[in-house]
């Protein structure tokens, strides 16, 4: 077993986050449960071991308490506390005083008396004290915004709960960089994680709030003549655009309703604006560059 959570990830105390970065990925991919099938319960303990190491060091909070206080830096508040009080009988006197003014049973147990008294001295313990938010990404693509998902979250380790997996549903029309707030845990040890939300690049479209941006392309005698094309939208399908004659290059037309859905309001959706580019006709032959010098004469 590794000595700190650095022999962990195989790097140094001095190591970047860079670095830091890198060792994760290698080992993730390394003893994954999924890549090693034939010893998934080792695997598993180490894939354990290096989410959770990543997971403190990758915070500069939690790995400067890390570096501080070793295996202990989860209690640093209250060793800082106690290191900072004028003598070594202060947060005695502050839990006896605090224990006089909220009415404790002498005759209570023990540990009631000392859990009253601690949480009358403003210090907690148990499930509420060991509650944390935590935040992962999470990536979806533009069809999956669209149409909403589900998706399979893998958890990185809290305190005492080991990492595990928990669906997450996305409703459709999710923004990037909103967060959904995930529920792990029993409800005595329940945690939060934030999983933030983050869309891929699509190779069409370009999302601009609740619209979409796509550019698309029309024959010069469609621009000059007017014509129909046909425009691809996110739910997959083709629908087809008239362009008038004469419509200058770069124009936009506006397809009502061919946005993303509207997350507070599931029936409705933003638009879809396209932008017609021409093109230019290539290796045209003699005749057909005779009709535009004929054209031009006309001009």
């Amino acid at each position: 077993m590794p000595e700190n959570f650095y022999d962990t990830l195989g790097i140094g105390k001095d190591a970047s986050a860079k670095e830091l970065r890198a060792a994760y990925r290698r080992l993730a991919r390394q003893y994954h449960p999924d890549v090693n099938p034939k010893n998934t319960s080792e695997a598993e303990s180490k894939f354990k071991e290096i989410n959770e190491a990543y997971q403190v060091l990758s915070d500069p909070a939690s790995r400067h308490k890390y570096d501080q206080f070793g295996d202990n830096w989860r209690q640093a508040e209250y060793i800082t506390r106690a290191r900072s009080s004028k003598s070594p009988f202060t947060w005695f006197n502050n839990a006896r005083t605090a224990r006089n003014q909220s009415n404790i049973n002498p005759f209570d147990s023990i540990d009631s008396v000392f859990s009253q008294a601690f949480n009358a001295a403003g210090y907690t313990r148990g499930p509420a004290a060991s509650r944390s938010v935590k935040e992962i990404d999470i990536s979806v693509t533009l069809e999956e915004a669209y149409n909403g998902t589900t998706k399979l979250v893998e958890t990185p380790p809290f305190s005492n709960i080991s990492s595990n997996r928990y669906e997450l549903k996305i409703p459709p029309g999710i923004k990037p960089g909103e967060k959904i707030k995930l529920a792990i845990g029993s409800q005595k040890n329940q945690q939060f994680l934030n999983c933030k939300i983050q869309i891929k690049a699509h190779r069409f479209f370009t999302r601009v709030g609740n619209n979409l941006k796509i550019q698309t392309e029309m024959t010069l005698l469609q621009a000059v003549l007017g014509g129909e094309i046909f425009v691809p939208v996110i739910s997959g399908k083709k629908i087809a655009l008239r362009i008038p004659p004469e419509t200058p290059n770069g124009q936009v037309f506006k397809l009502k309703g061919k946005g993303m859905p509207i997350k507070s309001k599931p029936s409705e959706f933003g638009d879809q604006m396209v932008s017609v580019q021409v093109v230019l006709p290539q290796n045209i032959t003699d005749e057909q560059r005779q009709l535009f010098e004929q054209l031009d004469q006309l001009s």
